[in-house]
């Protein structure tokens, strides 16, 4: 089994790469703001009760994540492995997490960091509104650019302390996010295999980031 987080500012392309990570691994696909959304979305008492913090990028208390994330790791599709998208998102998210795996002896194979800089940011969330305009769809509450700089904000002071959290445990490893999305892809596929951990099927792309790959071997002289 593997446990997966994925951890990165708003925009820096966590769901694009989470997809890749279900695919190639079986995993359960955990979001920790769409557990939140499908919580609001049905109008339940815990969704009543966040849905201003969700819709102007505020934190959630980190006890209704946690307990949020505990009785969603109890359903069938998350035997074969996790990926933590969005959480933990605390220190105190991230010792929960690991009571909570501990409980089941399936602790966290590796922590993955998105790198991107807020600049690179701000325009993916310029893009990510003006595609949906341009489909005729109306953005999502949260997509907006001052919703995108509070939750900077936060994620700078509240979960960017997680990892160092994580690196004291040897299972982190940050990726650079700017780069296209098949690139980010190959950094994190080294990343992974530097820990020891391959897909139990053959990935679907083969692209590798540029810092590993091999130059073409030179043409052999000519013979006398």
């Amino acid at each position: 089994m593997i446990n997966l987080v994925l951890l990165g500012p708003p925009a820096s392309g966590k769901g694009t790469q989470a997809k890749t990570l279900m695919q190639r691994f079986g995993l359960a696909h955990l979001s920790a703001g769409q557990l939140l959304r499908d919580e609001i979305g049905k109008q339940t008492p815990l969704g009543l009760s966040v849905k201003d913090a969700v819709d102007n990028g505020r934190l959630v208390p980190d006890d209704l994540v946690i307990q949020l994330i505990a009785c969603r790791i109890q359903e069938p599709d998350c035997r074969n492995g996790v990926l933590f998208d969005g959480f933990p998102r605390t220190i105190y998210q991230a010792q929960a997490l690991d009571a909570l795996l501990a409980g089941q002896g399936t602790p966290l194979s590796l922590v993955i960091e998105l790198l991107a800089d807020e600049a690179v940011l701000t325009a993916r969330m310029q893009q990510r509104i003006g595609d949906a305009l341009a489909q005729g769809l109306p953005p999502r509450k949260d997509d907006n650019l001052q919703t995108l700089q509070q939750r900077l904000q936060i994620y700078r002071n509240e979960t960017l302390p997680v990892v160092p959290y994580y690196q004291r445990q040897s299972i982190h490893e940050a990726v650079n996010a700017v780069a296209a999305p098949d690139v980010v892809a190959g950094s994190i596929d080294t990343a992974l295999r530097a820990h020891g951990l391959a897909p139990a099927h053959p990935a679907a792309a083969q692209t590798m980031s540029p810092a590993i790959i091999k130059p073409a071997p030179k043409p052999e002289e000519p013979k006398p």
